[in-house]
């Protein structure tokens, strides 16, 4: 330290809501605070979700619904944030469900790093000896966590319900891995300058080609 010198870090986001308090509700067992929490963040980060409610407390039958929706619009912004850290060479360090947030931004990242030369086993945090968040293990991390949101919500499935609702939440998931590879297309095209012809979502990624592309641009 300096008596000389001083800095100010301040960090910015949309919101501080993480999946890690979904949990801490369904661990303890506090079901009207989980939900209270789930209607709080539609109404406040999802109003477009929400108003499909009827801007009211949702209903049995409209929780399922309410649910899922919401699973799935944070499911999409995890997939085009991991994309945006792939193309930019970040290595984010600790993706453990309470450095992820509810509205999709780079959130809490400690020991991070940019990569120096492109190695998918790069890792950023100097405790992680098993490159669990390493760079190319990022989507798989990302998409882990939501998993995990997805069983806390599920907590909130009326008795009787639970297979239905681990079907529906099974699917709100599902859109992942389709959002994240047509952001990996998006964002690679816009690294070099170009635009893509065609829709990014009908595209076919040839895996060994595409790698050596990133590759190039990390060079």
């Amino acid at each position: 330290p300096s008596p000389t010198r001083s800095a100010v870090l301040t960090r910015l986001s949309h919101g501080h809501i993480r999946y890690g308090t979904f949990q801490r509700f369904s661990a303890l067992g506090e079901i009207e605070n989980l939900e209270r929490l789930l209607q709080y963040s539609c109404q406040t980060y999802f109003p477009p979700i929400w108003s499909q409610n009827g801007d009211n407390a949702p209903s049995a039958e409209a929780l399922e619904t309410l649910v899922c929706a919401f699973l799935s619009e944070v499911s999409a912004r995890a997939a085009r944030l991991a994309a945006s850290w792939m193309m930019a060479g970040f290595v984010h360090g600790v993706l453990n469900t309470d450095n992820m947030n509810i509205t999709g931004e780079s959130f809490d990242y400690g020991p991070w790093r940019f990569l120096p030369f492109y190695d998918p086993s790069f890792t950023a945090a100097y405790f992680d000896h098993e490159g669990l968040y390493c760079y190319g293990r990022q989507a798989e991390a990302v998409y882990w966590n939501l998993d995990q949101l997805a069983r806390a919500l599920f907590a909130l499935a009326p008795e009787g319900a639970e297979s239905r609702w681990h079907k529906s939440l099974s699917g709100a998931l599902a859109n992942f891995p389709d959002v994240y590879r047509r952001e990996l297309v998006v964002r690679f095209f816009a690294r070099v300058g170009l635009v893509p012809a065609g829709d990014p979502e009908k595209f076919e990624i040839e895996e060994t080609l595409f790698s050596q592309g990133i590759a190039a641009l990390a060079e």
